[in-house]
């Protein structure tokens, strides 16, 4: 049935529709996988799709091996339909690649899976798992949608359970068909959002969503949609993020509001932007998974000593119960269990388990492996846990490596590693011979043992004709029996062509000179010299020169250049390699350029301010003075008068090159403020040229940067910290005054700085000694200077506040067709702590006049709520204000927070519903729900019940009484009616306080209906023709399910009933509406799909049976069933037929228990009968697969639903 569920990650929810309008995210995350084979997790790719140019473009990488072909499918995830056949190319660098035409693709949002098969040989074909993508069809923007629902659920966008998926069909208006495949989400901030799950309890059910790097700008919301994978989309929540006071958003999930859902919940993340666009950008999980884990690993697999190592993580028992032992039960394959033996595994000190295991243990058996897992617990009970497999490997391995190719020498090493010789091994011999002549020049080396196991030779040319090229070397073992047995084989190449890397080294534009180096060289004909031939651009060749490079100690090759050998030419110089062989030969082999600089440069840096002693050092470095340079003049003066304090410097020049002045305001007549600075160059032609400047400032004032840091409102600290300190007279000590505002000075204390590592000053202010002073600090500067002279610098002020009660306040969950909303309070706390919680209530409409207090109750997450009614506010339309205040047990109230938002009515006229509960067939009884929304108080409320059998002679008024919840409830009871079965009519009233009594709505319901049953049953074997189903181990669903069918069918006719089927042979019927309107357009008393399962995880260890009946969804309207896909007395029969056939298989096959679900299928849609589709085991788990397979199994299938179908009869007949 669920034949390809996604192997990775492929994305979030596409999208949310507010008010008819689109609002959709602009990305979604789709990221390349490897995917394994289904058969053997060794072999595996790497793949990827990515639409561009209006085409669809798969690539396959990372293969294990060469390939003959790659062939594959791209197919709706969803429905296991076809879409097309993908043909596959080979590309340069090795890359299998195809493309499908968006013309091909779908017209709507869907998930796409692209199955593959490895062709490796004609004898060898590997299935990898499914690689699933996003595929999304863009609205237009602001078209409209045609609907009004507040939430698109994934069921549109992420694989499902369900044989169909219905989207907006392709004709609406406002599709355009722009398709996009969705990739990471990027920003351009350098921290990207993200999400994390912590305070994770597994017994509470709890858990918190932090988010982190929401932008500061552009973000109105943060929105945080979660849901459990159970039963798709079922419990989805929609929860708005709180900003906590460290700027991250924080959600308080909890199992309750998912309908106590365990296991893996999905986290999305979206942010509502300033126009009210919904944008998804990144998920993540979390587990909640109250049954045993346990993750088995092998490590250390040593099969030529036949060892490896089991190491359990993840351990943790059923509902956390105590694990008192691991146990790790081990056999191998070769003779049945005869080898099998119980290891206690050891714990380890990361919390880990441990087993060693030898072959010697396992009667020397090679091959596969088996791997239990069970935990012992506290009472004596055994559990397995988990399962895997390894293999001690019994065939010949090695790995051959070619190192230290030196093609000068003409050497090679050739190094044997991973070697693997079950029946021992003798010696290692390797053939070696070349490309050029056949094999004239093969040469048998044996192979050195080396210290680390490994084998090595060491290959000559000289002893292979001193041939050069491409060199094959291949891998025997000699084993101790004698026989010799190819193993592997690999190429390489001693180089043939001259080669040398030639880079310029030194250039020094001032003496005009560099060096050419030549290394890397490869000569393979003799080298006899190295030329460099060297010239300028400026004119031509005329300056060109040859010069002879010499050997230097490494073996490269030098020469040195002077610009005087090329007429004094500064700018661009060529230089090209040429080699000269022993045969005279000359040939060219690279080339390259350099320039010497011909513009005088140099950079002028400040050094060394002293502000106090009123000195400052210029330095010039990076010289460059093409002409020759003769002195270094730097001029200097201040901004205070001109040019009249003007300097001229002559540098000095330092060892390291650079040049340096020492500037005195002594010189400038003591001037402070912006100083001058200019560099010249005096060339030896006497000419002088102004090459840079730059400015300094010498500081007059003393300054100094305060701030508060630090403040702890609940301690009643804070610290003072004195940075970028300017003291021109010096500084002895930094004082600090620090006083409140409260009365005058009284409170005035003197703080001594104390001097910190950065230079900065720091002192520490404590409310203690200032009277514990609350409110306005004044905080001042003063240094006291090396003539202990206090000067004022600076001053800064700051609060110290009472602590207070913080705490988050919303409004959600608003009903604006039932008048109410929800008030939250999250995050709550104050230092006194909280006695209560009181949130007053009211609307803009006419001030406060519809004030309401209400009392907030603490709910199980540690949040406080409150349910408002705007009947308790003279339904008034508009704002709404909710205001947040506590209780401490002193008895005093502090006000903490407060919020707002519009809440609209649909109408003001009384308007009321109806639900019928806790329907007993067998009593005659049932509940009436009425929920009413009334303009005024409510005096009371009536229903009005009587049976449609005898007109109304049984009518009854029954008054209901309110509930906690606002509702109102009344009980019915076939007795009051005088036994009547069948449809009963029910009528809600409502009288005001102040009116008339008014009929608001009516339902029907049915008591204990039973009809005359016609004993005509409709199955349907799922699947057929082109659509297979699940396949695995070359079996199919399609026919399983018929096999099960016709068994199952023989059986009711020899029973006498008549049996109709939606397809009797191997040909495609269409899922969607064509099998449900073939049971709708017959007699028969009810339809069963039949159906097996996959999980499409490798390796799965899903199994047992699941059995389906119908919930309706907003999201899937019926297309031919509109009238009755609701009915209660179709709904109440399904559910007894799917318990009934469900208990019956179960118990004929002793199969795993998955349980009765609810699904919105579309046979359990559009069927008008009672229905039920039954998934009957998994597909994808080979052990569960194996028995599936039989034919007694299939028989015992039949059984069972044959002993469900006879129970619900007796139950209805």
């Amino acid at each position: 049935m669920k034949t390809f569920k996604s192997l990775i990650y492929a994305g979030s929810l596409l999208g949310l529709f507010t008010l008819g309008q689109a609002v959709y995210a602009d990305q979604v995350i789709a990221q390349p996988e490897v995917v394994t084979a289904q058969k053997d997790t060794t072999i595996s790719a790497e793949v990827q799709a990515v639409f561009e140019n209006d085409q669809l473009i798969i690539t396959v990488t990372k293969l294990p091996f060469a390939l003959q072909e790659v062939k594959g499918q791209l197919r709706m995830s969803d429905m296991d339909q076809k879409i097309s056949d993908l043909v596959f190319g080979m590309q340069e660098d090795g890359s299998y690649q195809a493309k499908v035409e968006s013309a091909v693709l779908p017209v709507e949002s869907s998930k796409l899976m692209i199955q593959l098969d490895l062709v490796k040989n004609e004898d060898s074909l590997y299935a990898l798992g499914g690689y699933e993508v996003d595929w999304q069809v863009n609205p237009k923007q602001g078209a409209p949608m045609g609907s009004s629902s507040s939430s698109l659920s994934s069921e549109q966008s992420s694989s499902s359970t369900s044989t169909d998926s219905q989207t907006s069909s392709s004709s609406e208006a406002g599709i355009e068909k722009e398709k996009t495949l969705m990739s990471e989400p990027t920003s351009e901030s350098a921290l990207q959002p993200s999400l994390s799950i912590e305070n994770l309890q597994y017994q509470l059910g709890t858990f918190t969503v932090k988010v982190r790097n929401v932008p500061t700008s552009g973000v109105k919301e943060v929105r945080v949609p979660i849901w459990t994978e159970e039963n798709r989309q079922d419990d989805l929540t929609w929860y708005t993020a709180i900003k906590q006071n460290d700027g991250t958003y924080q959600v308080q999930v909890d199992k309750k509001n998912h309908k106590n859902g365990i296991g893996t919940y999905q986290v999305h993340l979206y942010f509502v932007d300033n126009s009210g666009k919904v944008n998804g950008v990144t998920s993540t999980k979390a587990s909640l998974n109250v049954n045993a884990t346990g993750t088995i690993q092998i490590q250390q697999l040593d099969a030529a000593r036949g060892t490896f190592t089991v190491r359990i993580t993840d351990v943790r028992g059923n509902a956390d119960a105590e694990v008192t032992s691991v146990q790790v039960p081990i056999w191998s394959d070769i003779d049945g269990q005869d080898d099998i033996k119980w290891y206690t595994a050891t714990r380890q000190i990361d919390g880990s388990y441990q087993v060693n295991v030898n072959k010697a243990q396992h009667k020397n058996s090679m091959g596969v492996y088996h791997v239990h897992l069970y935990y012992v617990y506290k009472d004596g009970q055994k559990q397995g846990i988990a399962a895997t497999k390894t293999t001690l490997e019994s065939k010949p391995k090695g790995t051959i490596t070619v190192e230290n190719v030196n093609t000068k020498l003409g050497t090679f090493q050739v190094r044997v590693s991973n070697i693997v010789a079950p029946t021992g091994l003798k010696t290692v011999k390797i053939p070696v011979w070349t490309s050029a002549n056949g094999q004239d020049d093969l040469k048998w080396y044996t192979a050195t043992r080396q210290i680390d196991g490994s084998y090595q030779v060491n290959v000559n040319k000289a002893q292979h004709k001193n041939s050069m090229g491409v060199y094959h070397v291949h891998l025997y073992y000699v084993y101790k029996d004698g026989q010799k047995q190819g193993i592997a084989a690999t190429k390489t190449t001693l180089e043939s062509k001259p080669k040398g890397t030639i880079t310029v080294e030194n250039v020094n534009t001032k003496l005009g000179t560099f060096q050419v180096r030549v290394s890397n060289i490869v000569a393979p004909t003799g080298l006899k010299t190295v030329k460099i031939p060297v010239w300028t651009s400026a004119n031509g060749q005329d300056d060109l020169k040859w010069y002879t490079a010499t050997r230097q100690i490494d073996g490269s090759y030098q020469v040195n250049v002077n610009k005087a050998q090329h007429k004094n030419s500064m700018g661009v110089y060529h230089v090209h390699l040429y080699y000269v062989y022993k045969d005279g030969q000359k040939q060219g082999i690279a080339a390259t350029k350099t320039t010497l600089e011909s513009k005088p440069k140099g950079t002028i840096t400040v050094e060394n301010v002293n502000t106090k002693l009123g000195t400052f050092q210029v330095r010039v470095s990076n010289i460059v003075a093409p002409t020759g340079l003769k002195t270094v003049k730097i001029p200097v003066w201040t901004s205070a008068n001109g040019q009249d304090d003007l300097k001229w410097y002559t540098a000095t020049r330092q060892i390291d090159g650079s040049y340096q002045v020492n500037v005195n305001k002594a010189q400038h007549k003591n001037s402070m403020g912006v100083y001058h600075v200019h560099l010249y160059y005096v060339y030896k032609d006497g000419q002088k040229q102004g090459i840079a400047a730059t400015k300094t400032t010498l500081e007059s004032k003393p300054k100094g940067t305060i701030t508060v840091e630090n403040v702890n409102t609940k301690l009643g600290t804070f610290q003072v910290r004195v940075s970028n300190i300017v003291a021109p007279t010096g500084l002895k000590t930094v004082k600090i005054p620090v006083w409140t505002s409260a009365n005058g000075q009284d409170d005035l204390k003197w703080y001594l700085a104390t001097k910190q590592a950065d230079g900065s000053y720091l002192l520490t202010v404590d409310k203690t000694n200032h009277k514990n002073e609350l409110g306005e600090y004044q905080i001042h500067l003063y240094y006291e200077d090396a003539s202990n002279r206090l000067l004022g610098v600076g001053s800064t002020k700051t609060t110290l506040t009472s602590p207070a009660a913080t705490g988050n306040i919303a409004i959600e969950n608003v009903d604006s067709k039932q008048g109410l909303f929800e008030v939250r309070v999250t995050n709550l706390s104050h230092p006194k702590g909280i006695s209560s919680v009181q949130i007053p209530v009211w609307s803009d409409e006419n001030g406060q006049d519809d004030i309401k207090w209400y009392a907030a109750g603490k709910q199980a997450d540690g949040s406080y709520k409150v349910t408002v009614s705007l009947g308790n506010h003279k339904y008034s339309s508009g704002l709404y204000h909710a205001h947040l205040y506590v209780t401490h047990p002193s008895g005093e109230m502090s006000g903490v927070a407060s919020t707002s938002a519009a809440i609209n009515m649909l109408s003001v006229q009384p308007q009321g519903s109806l639900e019928i509960t806790n329907r007993n067939l067998q009593t005659g009884s049932f509940d009436i729900i009425a929920r009413i929304l009334a303009p005024t108080a409510i005096k009371q409320v009536e229903v009005a019940v009587w049976g449609e059998v005898n007109g109304q002679n049984d009518l009854i008024w029954y008054t209901a009484v309110k509930q906690v919840d606002g509702t109102f409830k009344a009980s019915v009871s076939q007795t009051n009616h005088k036994g009547e079965k069948g449809i009963y009519q029910v009528h809600l009233y409502m009288t005001p306080e102040v009116g008339n009594k008014t009929g608001l709505t009516t339902k029907t319901t049915v008591v204990d209906y039973k009809q005359a049953l016609k004993r005509v049953i409709f199955l349907d074997p799922g699947h057929g023709g082109t659509d297979s189903g699940a396949y695995y181990g070359g079996v199919k669903e399609k026919d399983l399910a018929m096999g099960v069918a016709n068994l199952l069918k023989a059986k009711l006719e020899a029973a006498g009933f008549t049996v109709l089927l939606s397809r009797t042979g191997d040909y495609y019927v269409d899922y969607v509406t064509a099998r449900s309107q073939m049971a709708n357009e017959t007699n028969a008393d009810l339809f069963i799909s039949l159906h097996f399962n996959s999980s499409g995880v490798a390796n799965s260890t899903a199994k047992g049976i699941e059995t389906y009946w119908y919930e309706s969804s907003d999201l899937y309207p019926p297309a031919i069933n509109q009238a009755l896909h609701n009915n209660p007395d179709r709904l109440a029969k399904s559910l007894t037929l799917a318990n009934a056939v469900h208990g019956g298989m179960v118990s004929q096959t002793g199969a795993s228990d998955r349980g009765v679900r609810r699904a919105t299928f579309a046979v359990l849609r559009e069927t008008e009968k009672p229905v039920v589709l039954v998934e009957m085991g998994f597909m994808d788990n080979e052990s569960e697969l194996t028995q599936i397979k039989q034919a007694s199994y299939q028989n015992k299938l039949a059984i069972g639903l044959y002993q469900g179908i006879e129970s619900f009869y007796a139950t209805y007949q």
